[in-house]
């Protein structure tokens, strides 16, 4: 795929943007279940 020089950054920033943003949220994911779990065993 021959893509401009300008638009070449554009494109992996983008898709680094995108590959970041699902390793981000299974990341997230992981965190809330973990304070969750603890709060409960807290209250509990």
């Amino acid at each position: 795929m021959a893509l401009p020089a300008i638009f070449r950054p554009l494109y992996f920033l983008g898709y680094f943007r995108h590959s970041a943003q699902s390793e981000f949220s299974s990341f997230e994911s992981k965190i809330l279940g973990a304070l969750q779990t603890q709060y409960k065993s807290k209250s509990g």
